[in-house]
């Protein structure tokens, strides 16, 4: 969220009021909702109970332009705070201002153009498009691919900032390192190109900040990859029994995550009732794939629900995210789009980084916590990175010492619970 206080400084009783005015009358034909209008609703839609907020209002800019005078307007109307909203997806609420009357919401979701380019193996789009849309286009146009975060609907501007978390991550890294090029406008309005050589403080920023506070990215450009010719989904499950099996069973996935290929790109994921470990195979032939599922069988603890599934790089995609993800999805990933009340669920997630593998002491607090648990209570994630990227440490993101892959993972506890 970008603070604009110190530009305009004071929120008057008439803010909401005078800002719509404003929006209104110099941008007649952009996308704007407030609380008044009957589109209020579904233009602040979240899916968590817990993170219902109304802003002031909300415009979707369709250009820099754009984005440029609704910063104008609200700094004349006396606003102290921006909300960038590029997927909606903040478990927070933050991207609609985190409470009642603060913000004002730039909704990018207009700006999502998305070019290709195959021969540079690169992607331009527009600060809203939604990541599943931009594995759709990169993988039909040269069968390519970026490592985003697992879940589809995320908006770019969003997630470039903070991470971009996935199952192939451990393979091919993540987002925020793939970012070559952002324009942005700041909260002066000023239009700006930030890369390694223009604006390099700006550029280094925005790369882990996780915030949106340094302004709003009209277009971003990211370094793509070719998608792995031979992947493969994996979900094998253990039933938890007692704390006992919870250890052993917990140790043997621990250690096999740490030390196996890099093609293996695990998430370990605890529940009440079961224990599993799931993921994408990042394999490039038939054979190396057997080879990668022999190993798992042989250091894995054996189980009946051993489920190996070969698909194409956007099939293993689509599958996880209809099927390992915390909001829900929809079975076209040419059809994503902005998750409405109709899914609404009680969620509080955190997430963080955990630099050392688990203690054996550690372990066993967690088995005591997973057998006690309610079934829908409490769900921990464990997502291995590749610590030995070759990347430099001197990023937002980034700190000097090394990481171990399962330990550099995204730790991940929250109430989930659908509407019944």
């Amino acid at each position: 969220m970008t603070d604009i206080a110190k530009l305009r400084p004071g929120h008057r009783p008439a803010v909401q009021r005078s800002f719509q005015d404003l929006v209104r009358d110099r941008l007649p034909s952009t996308p704007a909702s407030f609380p008044q209008d009957a589109t209020f609703d579904e233009a602040t839609a979240t899916w968590n109970y817990l993170a219902q907020v109304q802003p002031v209002g909300v415009v979707a800019p369709r250009s820099t332009a754009e984005v440029q005078e609704i910063i104008r307007c609200a700094r004349e109307a006396g606003v102290t705070q921006l909300a960038i909203r590029s997927g909606g997806h903040s478990f927070e609420g933050a991207s609609l201002g985190g409470r009642d009357g603060a913000a004002v919401v730039i909704d990018m979701v207009e700006m999502n153009d998305i070019t290709i380019d195959r021969d540079a193996q690169t992607a331009t789009v527009g600060g809203g498009t939604l990541t599943g849309n931009l594995m759709v286009a990169a993988f039909e146009q040269g069968g390519l691919m970026l490592p985003t975060g697992e879940c589809i609907a995320v908006g770019m501007g969003g997630q470039i900032q903070c991470g971009g978390y996935g199952h192939y991550s451990r393979t091919y890294g993540i987002l925020t390192d793939r970012l070559l090029r952002a324009e942005m406008v700041l909260a002066d309005g000023t239009a700006v190109v930030v890369d390694e050589h223009t604006n390099s403080d700006l550029f280094w920023a925005i790369r882990g900040s996780g915030t949106g506070s340094f302004g709003v990215i009209t277009s971003l450009t990211v370094q793509l990859n070719k998608a792995p010719a031979a992947p493969a989904n994996f979900f094998i499950k253990y039933p938890l029994t007692d704390a006992a099996s919870f250890v052993s069973t917990f140790t043997a996935m621990q250690e096999y995550s740490l030390n196996a290929p890099l093609t293996f790109d695990p998430m370990i994921v605890i529940w009440r009732e079961r224990l599993q470990i799931l993921g994408s195979l990042a394999t490039e032939t038939a054979a190396e794939r057997d080879a990668l599922v022999a190993d798992m069988r042989e250091k894995l603890p054996p189980t009946d629900e051993f489920d190996i599934r070969p698909a194409d790089y956007l099939e293993t995609m689509r599958v996880q995210g209809l099927e390992d993800t915390s909001a829900p999805y929809y079975p076209d990933l040419t059809d994503v789009r902005r998750e409405r009340r109709e899914h609404l669920r009680y969620m509080k997630i955190k997430a963080g980084f955990v630099p050392e593998p688990f203690t054996d002491e550690f372990i066993e607090t967690l088995a005591e916590l997973a057998i006690t648990q309610p079934p829908d209570g409490l769900r921990i994630q464990l997502l291995g990175l590749d610590p030995a990227s070759g990347l430099p440490p001197g990023r937002g993101h980034r700190h000097q010492e090394p990481r171990l892959p399962l330990a550099d993972g995204h730790v991940l506890g929250g109430a989930s619970r659908r509407r019944r």
